[in-house]
């Protein structure tokens, strides 16, 4: 039987497949949403909104107490169109899937997988919390109690968090995730996962709690001049939090003085001191400073500087996260920085419940006057790729262009810690 040219819809579903397969920070996200931006012709810009449930204190007694229904949500945007444009002759179109795959496709995929993984990464500048002790797991000879101690840190800081206990995805840069190998190779486990350590120098599913894997995309964070101690920040002025806001991303601008001038970068975290995180089913206070990050860069000076912090900081009622004694800043309080010293530069590994962000993707248009153009989509992967097909005469070319439409939203940041190595 002669050979037959290959389609588009082979390309497309083919791409499709191996996309999906090469993913893997946004192997375990939430991609719920893809259908909310509908089925066809999206745009760069589209937003959605992820509802989020309210909450209630709840009472004590028979009589009624009425608790107004308040949601919370947080918008989606599709903000990147990124594709990989390729040519190939009538003779490559005669290849075998399988070859035309290996030749063209996977590279073109491995790239696209790449863009969207790096960018979903880049979400650590929205999440506070963070564990670790800077330079430790990278800094070599790991022993097994720290290899522990950094993976169940963060997996205690999701439980304060009252994140569920299953569904939860363990991320570690690639020297990172050698450190820990190394150091959890005498700890006991089954059969399985001791053959995978020793066969393949990786971790793999259900150890400490989490499934564990490696990616070259983990950023490397470098944090303001501000030093990790003796700081010299305070709280200009009492300052009390706020109600919730609607929109679940609002930062919240609080003054801050320094003794000497310094700088906090987009995504450093820090502390101030007396106010606390609070279990958020509970309302109690965990015990542990409230971390917050910073969202964009500032300079403090030595008269009073607004800078926007992350989470909008509520002291009472159903969506109380922070508890201080007096129900507020305090004036004079002592600001801490938890992401490195003054200018350092350290590794944001990550550990998260699934639903603590969210990719989404839409369906592209399929334009007419082209050759052939066809979109696939995989509902459980939540993954949608549109692939056109374009015959140069000139060059006796086949032109191939692949596109994915799609944006990154942190959800629920509370479901996700960093790991500083």
């Amino acid at each position: 039987m002669a050979n037959q040219f290959l389609t588009i819809s082979d390309i497309t579903k083919e791409s499709l497949r191996v996309l999906k397969n090469k993913l893997v920070f946004s192997q375990a996200v939430n991609r719920s949403y893809d259908d909310k931006f509908g089925k066809s012709g999206a745009k760069i810009g589209a937003t959605v909104n992820a509802r989020k449930p309210p909450r209630y204190i709840g009472r004590t007694g028979a009589a009624v107490v009425m608790e107004n229904m308040t949601e919370t949500y947080t918008p989606i945007t599709l903000t990147t169109q990124f594709g990989v444009d390729t040519a190939a002759t009538s003779a490559d179109r005669l290849l075998s899937l399988n070859d035309f795959s290996k030749i063209f496709i996977e590279p073109a995929m491995a790239t696209i997988a790449n863009k969207v993984d790096y960018d979903g990464l880049q979400q650590y500048k929205k999440v506070p919390n963070v564990v670790g002790t800077p330079g430790q797991i990278s800094g070599g000879s790991l022993t097994q109690a720290q290899a522990t101690r950094a993976i169940m840190a963060a997996n205690v800081r999701l439980d304060e968090e009252a994140a569920p206990g299953t569904d939860r995805t363990a991320l570690w840069s690639p020297g990172a995730s050698g450190e820990i190998v190394v150091g959890l190779s005498g700890l006991f486990n089954p059969s399985g996962t001791i053959s995978k350590i020793f066969k393949e120098g990786a971790l793999g599913d259900n150890i400490l709690g989490l499934s564990h894997a490696a990616s070259q995309n983990i950023p490397m964070h470098t944090s303001g001049s501000m030093a990790a101690t003796a700081t010299g920040i305070t709280v200009s002025g009492a300052q009390s939090g706020g109600n919730v806001q609607s929109n679940a991303n609002t930062a919240f601008t609080i003054s801050l003085v320094a003794s000497t001038s310094k700088t906090l970068k987009e995504g450093d975290v820090i502390t101030i001191a007396g106010v606390y995180a609070v279990n958020p089913q509970n309302r109690q206070s965990t015990g542990k400073l409230r971390n917050f990050v910073i969202r964009s860069d500032v300079t403090i000076g030595t008269s009073a500087t607004d800078v926007s912090i992350f989470p909008y900081p509520v002291f009472s009622g159903a969506f109380q996260n922070c508890f201080s004694s007096s129900g507020q800043f305090d004036n004079s309080a002592a600001v801490a920085k938890l992401t490195g010293g003054a200018s350092e530069s350290y590794d944001q590994n990550m550990v998260w419940h699934k639903d603590a962000f969210v990719l989404a993707t839409a369906d592209l248009e399929l334009p007419g006057g082209v050759d052939q153009a066809n979109m696939a989509r995989e509902s459980d992967a939540g993954i949608s790729v549109r692939c056109i097909q374009q015959y140069d005469i000139r060059s006796d070319m086949f032109i191939f262009r692949t596109d994915i439409l799609y944006g990154w939203a942190t959800i629920y940041d509370s479901l996700a810690c960093r790991v500083i190595s």
